[in-house]
């Protein structure tokens, strides 16, 4: 890949999408492994003609929703903030600078 000049700037959007899209991620997580948690406890059980599909699980609560609906908001603004940058940077959103930048946002390792 070559190398491409990144504006920190627009780096630190990328980050703080990708921070946000972990949010939703987390927060669909936490919501799963207690509707899971929930149908373990009350011993449901998988059906016998589709093992593969577990057991039921109870649906979201109305609060899930609207935390699930607040955190995806805050990631479509991350995006679009993103976006913003880099039409402004004059750098557009192709895949190889769209590469570059997730890249370059990523946390750095030892």
């Amino acid at each position: 890949m070559p190398e491409i000049d990144l504006p920190q700037p627009l780096i630190d959007a990328q980050r703080t999408v990708d921070r946000a899209w972990a949010e939703v991620e987390d927060h669909r997580k936490s919501v799963n492994a207690r509707r899971r948690a929930a149908a373990a406890t009350e011993g449901r059980q998988a059906d016998d003609a589709r093992p593969w599909t577990g057991p039921a699980l109870d649906p979201w609560t109305q609060a899930d929703d609207d935390e699930h609906e607040r955190r995806m908001a805050t990631a479509r603004a991350a995006a679009e903030a993103r976006q913003a940058a880099l039409t402004a940077a004059g750098l557009g959103s192709g895949y190889t600078i769209v590469q570059a930048l997730h890249l370059a946002a990523r946390p750095a390792t030892v």
